[in-house]
């Protein structure tokens, strides 16, 4: 099956680094990459606030399902159709004919395969908006690499059902590497060419085995597509570093993602793994972590090193907006704060691909030169 009428052409590779400039084409809608996909999901979601036309050109929504959600659904025919009003309600706002969307449905099945029923039901609901514009297979967890083809391989019979030539994003688990080779061969066989690597909350640098393989299936699909077609990576649930106090700062991983070779990325939708009544308990954050573009560094709001951020009066969310909120809304207005700093960045990242100009400017980022030198070891660039 062959993932049609979804394209990525390479413009440029840097010499140093996995970072590429890359434009992606789907329904008549193209968009340059790297780019910091947009959450789009709830009243406050990133895609809805952040309005810049900078940071705009991909949304993603993420929905976590879980079998008695499913049998619900399934089960229920006003269950059903809340359910599909509530994927749909964000798309009103935002102008479908130039961005591209996908949802990423995430799927608890308590470590067992999901049944032939519930895998053509999924595929059903995958493919059942016009707001959807590449299919990206539900992440289902706790499944050995040989069940998770096996599930593939009935998903992507199931398509054949709904939709005349899909066009496929490969959904990658975060399972063990052993695991993982099998479902990379799987999307390699299929002539799948795009890729979602769920990053379960954590940076890829801290599962570089994983990200390599991915990699390496990527570089031995291009060798076989020749010209300027390329392959794409995306990044699910990558985490926002976490910094200490008494250290002051966080080096920004988070945005060397496109430097460890994925092309987009989204942040993360997975609360802190807690019990309900801890996870009740837990007070509203007095302070919250600050992206600065400068030099690479989270900050804690609550020091004077974001006094010298720069001062963008057209942004979402100034810092000076973070200063003057309350504590109940301190969080949520560094998320967006953050989400529109490293659209930025991801616009500006183009320009210095562009000019052949990377490898300087990132090395010049004084906060995240150590976590580089990393990316540079554990993730090196393999030319064809």
């Amino acid at each position: 099956m062959m993932s049609s009428h979804l394209y990525a052409k390479l413009n440029e590779q840097d010499s140093e680094y996995r970072s590429r400039l890359i434009t992606i084409s789907t329904h008549g809608k193209s968009v340059t990459m790297p780019r910091r996909t947009l959450s789009l999901r709830g009243t406050y979601s990133e895609s809805r606030a952040v309005l810049n036309p900078l940071v705009r050109g991909i949304n993603e929504v993420y929905y976590l399902l879980d079998e008695e959600t499913l049998n619900g659904i399934d089960n229920d025919k006003e269950k059903m159709l809340e359910f599909c009003k509530r994927l749909q309600a964000g798309f009103l706002k935002i102008n479908c004919e130039k961005e591209i969307s996908f949802f990423v449905f995430s799927y608890e099945s308590q470590g067992k395969k999901p049944t032939p029923n519930q895998i053509a039901y999924l595929a059903n609901l995958v493919t059942g908006s016009i707001y959807n514009d590449i299919i990206i297979p539900p992440i289902i967890h706790g499944i050995s690499g040989k069940d998770y083809v096996e599930y593939l391989e009935g998903f992507m019979e199931s398509l054949d059902s709904y939709v005349r030539n899909p066009r496929i994003m490969g959904s990658i688990p975060h399972v063990a590497h052993i695991d993982l080779i099998d479902i990379c061969n799987f999307y390699a066989k299929n002539n799948v060419t795009f890729f979602a690597l769920d990053c379960d909350g954590k940076n890829p640098i801290d599962m570089y085995p994983n990200v390599n393989e991915v990699y390496g299936t990527i570089r031995n699909i291009e060798k076989e597509l020749g010209g300027e077609e390329c392959c794409c990576l995306h990044g699910i649930n990558v985490r926002r570093p976490r910094g200490l106090l008494k250290k002051g700062f966080a080096p920004a991983k988070d945005i060397l993602v496109y430097a460890m070779g994925f092309n987009s990325f989204c942040s993360s939708h997975l609360k802190p793994r807690l019990t309900p009544d801890l996870w009740e308990k837990m007070p509203p954050p007095e302070f919250a972590w600050v992206f600065n573009r400068n030099d690479y560094g989270y900050y804690p709001t609550n020091t004077r090193d974001v006094e010298s951020f720069p001062k963008e009066t057209d942004a979402a969310v100034t810092i000076d907006d973070i200063l003057s909120s309350s504590i109940s809304k301190i969080k949520e207005k560094a998320k967006l704060f953050n989400t529109e700093q490293q659209g930025l960045e991801a616009r500006y990242i183009q320009k210095r691909l562009m000019e052949q100009t990377l490898p300087k400017y990132l090395e010049g980022k004084k906060r995240a030169n150590d976590i580089l030198k990393q990316v540079k070891k554990r993730m090196p660039i393999v030319c064809l």
